[in-house]
């Protein structure tokens, strides 16, 4: 049986790190916005950032994590601790050799790379900046990946804190590279920000190292790609990647999109989608993370009673997080973008254009914060195939949203394309999931939802009087933010919404 303390407990672990993790990334891009603006220059850096990120997705956080956990803890819980370290040096070693290979072709191919994925660059000086910076950026993929395995491998042994905490050290180091290494390069600073990068993703790996030794691991230099379990890795790991490739692929055709529309697009893209992973790293990945190992044990237990509690805790959860984040963002962005980036090189017509991507990516959050629960429910039951056919059907509807409505709201219409997809998404696989393994506590479900939307209009009414009201930037965000919390409270205890004990025993953790 699931043991919500537990659960909530680790839930507080990773949602402490992310925190950390998430503010450090904020005064990062507060002050890359402030050194870059929204500019062509923003918008190499951050389209060739996209390429290491989606391989990061593909290799790593997507496919491996999404194969490997599962086998991970079979292996764990039924034949023992030695087995279970012989297939993570196994699949360790391999990992490193792929990484290697795809990083050498990615460095020989970049032109390539650059003209598929921005071809709004093509015969622009900003072209061969971009293809200079992905060049540098490639080897990130190396570190993360790596780095994304030995997560993987310690969330399955319940140590959560480090790799919790290790991603605030990418942002650490671009935060740093800012000050003591873009200025070195006087003709394109830009570069000392892509270097930054590359050595934030080195000590992410490193310094989750100890979180091993803690666990004993027996690290083997033994590499055998044929290996029956690292073979069945493999097997999982092919639609995982595909699975990861249509969220990637999504993201690939707005900033695809994007080059076509007006210089800083991609940034405002990229801007918008940082306000946007607070919350959903903050809750969303967390519950899907930490849930991710117990739903794989209770599958490898049979126990699927237990399973189908799980994921309604867990969307119940995510339901009571991002209804409020939306209505917040959408009420909130504009004071919070002006606050935040609204200096320096960037200015108001950039904060228009990213509180327009902002407000219609903030219509998806809960659709997207679903796919953290309901997607891993099908990989801990070893089935992967399911969100990839499903998955392919929704970059086609992103597509045809994507081409309708670029024109009429530009970047609006792009981050739009992404939340209609990712409602259709969610919906499908939903579905498909109570053919699976019968009605998950639906009743309860919808109650949820019912409640936690209306205390989040309750919330954004509040929020919409702070906005309207002569106070400064800095007080709107503050009272609207820290008053909404509080007025959200209330109106859950109000209409005795039982999920919010939970959260707020979490953030008294």
């Amino acid at each position: 049986m699931i043991s919500h303390k537990s659960v909530i407990k680790s839930i507080g672990i990773v949602t402490l790190g992310t925190m950390c993790s998430r503010i450090l990334g904020y005064i990062r891009d507060v002050l890359i916005a402030d050194r870059f603006g929204a500019s062509t220059v923003s918008d190499a850096f951050f389209a060739a950032w996209r390429i290491p990120n989606t391989l990061k997705e593909l290799l790593g956080e997507g496919a491996l994590t999404g194969a490997f956990i599962p086998i991970f803890t079979e292996e764990l819980h039924t034949k023992g601790k030695e087995d279970a370290w012989i297939l993570a040096s196994l699949v360790f070693n391999g990992l490193l050799f792929i990484s290697l290979v795809i990083t050498l072709l990615g460095i020989i191919l970049a032109p390539i790379i650059v003209v598929i994925l921005a071809p709004g660059f093509v015969g622009k000086d900003v072209f061969s900046l971009t293809v200079t910076l992905t060049r540098i950026m490639f080897p990130f993929t190396i570190f993360i990946c790596l780095s994304t395995l030995v997560m993987g491998i310690l969330n399955c042994c319940r140590h959560f804190a480090l790799p919790a905490l290790a991603p605030a050290a990418l942002n650490l180091c671009l935060i740093g590279s800012i000050f003591f290494l873009c200025p070195l390069f006087t003709d394109q600073p830009i570069l000392g920000l892509s270097i930054g990068f590359l050595s934030g993703g080195l000590i992410q790996l490193l310094l989750q190292i100890p979180g091993l030794i803690s666990k004993k691991m027996e690290y083997r230099f033994i590499f055998n790609l044929f290996h029956p379990v690292v073979k069945k890795v493999l097997l999982l790991m092919g639609p995982r990647a595909l699975g990861s490739a249509v969220t990637q692929f999504n993201l690939t055709i707005s900033n695809l999109l994007a080059s076509l529309l007006i210089p800083g697009s991609i940034s405002a893209l990229f801007y918008s989608n940082g306000l946007v992973q607070l919350p959903l790293a903050l809750f969303g990945v967390a519950i899907g993370t930490v849930l991710f190992p117990t739903m794989s044990k209770q599958v490898a237990e049979s126990n699927i009673l237990e399973l189908k509690k799980s994921i309604s805790w867990g969307l119940r959860m995510v339901i009571l997080t991002s209804l409020p984040a939306t209505i917040g963002l959408m009420v909130l962005g504009k004071p919070i973008i002006q606050l935040l980036f609204q200096h320096g090189n960037f200015d108001a017509a950039d904060t228009n254009i990213t509180y327009l991507a902002l407000f219609f990516y903030s219509v998806g959050l809960l659709g997207i914060s679903g796919l953290t629960v309901v997607v891993p429910a099908f990989y801990a039951q070893h089935d992967t195939w399911t969100p990839v056919k499903v998955g392919m059907i929704t970059v086609v509807v992103n597509i045809i949203f994507g081409l309708l409505l670029m024109r009429p709201l530009a970047q609006g219409g792009l981050t739009l394309a992404i939340s209609i997809s990712s409602f259709f998404n969610l919906a499908l696989l939903l579905a498909i999931l109570r053919r699976k393994i019968g009605a998950i506590e639906d009743r309860r479900i919808l109650k949820s939802l019912f409640q936690s939307l209306a205390a989040s209009f309750i919330m954004g009414a509040f929020c919409r009087y702070i906005v309207t009201t002569e106070l400064s930037l800095l007080l709107q965000v503050i009272i609207g933010v820290c008053g909404g919390l509080i007025i959200l409270i209330l109106a859950c205890k109000v209409l005795k919404v039982v999920e919010i004990d939970s959260i707020w025993k979490l953030i008294l953790r």
